[in-house]
């Protein structure tokens, strides 16, 4: 992955979605297949109640550093909901955080750049995976948590995906000043450009 202060990994057969858009034109890039994936489905209408931005005053107050994803609907609420790796990458946390119950982060190699990936409100009980554990783009992380419990840290059931440019390790989910959201990337964004 060349991420900084691991060590280089043995080279392998070109066979990744990465390595081979790196090597196709521009023409061919538009036809090849995306290096990120969404982390849940219906990822775009799900996006019903805070979107990245938003100015937010409940429970929390300030400008949302994220997308919520919702799925506190009857339906949703009844069955699991699988958490999947934007892309290729590297766990780098698991653990409970308030305000979100469970959280994975992950770091991920996309496009010369360093991303982070935060994914809150998860089951942390059907996490195998561990801080150094490398992932495939689509790779299952967790479950999302059952609504209104210790797993959302009593929020409704919804996945909460911020993601940012390096790797200081920043979890919130808000910002208290609007020129906060500039060390954040705005989700919808990054998927509508690819990554």
């Amino acid at each position: 992955m060349g991420f900084p202060g691991r060590p280089p990994e043995q080279p392998q057969e070109p066979s990744t979605p990465t390595a081979t858009i790196a090597t196709m034109s521009v023409d061919e890039e538009e036809t090849a297949p995306s290096m990120v994936a969404f982390p849940v489905e219906e990822y775009a209408t799900r996006i019903t109640k805070k979107r990245f931005g938003q100015y937010v005053q409940d429970r929390f107050t300030g400008y949302h550093a994220g997308d919520d994803i919702e799925f506190a609907d009857d339906a949703s609420r009844a069955r699991e909901i699988p958490v999947g790796a934007i892309a290729d990458g590297e766990i780098v946390r698991v653990s409970r955080v308030s305000g979100y119950g469970g959280v994975i982060v992950t770091r991920h190699a996309i496009n010369g750049r360093i991303i982070t990936a935060l994914y809150g409100h998860l089951d942390l009980s059907s996490v195998t995976l561990r801080p150094g554990d490398l992932v495939t783009r689509g790779q299952f992380l967790a479950n999302l948590g059952e609504h209104e419990s210790t797993e959302t840290d009593g929020e409704r059931k919804h996945l909460h995906f911020g993601l940012y440019e390096g790797s200081d390790g920043r979890v919130n989910g808000y910002e208290a000043a609007e020129a906060g959201l500039k060390k954040w990337l705005d989700p919808s964004v990054f998927f509508a450009n690819g990554g």
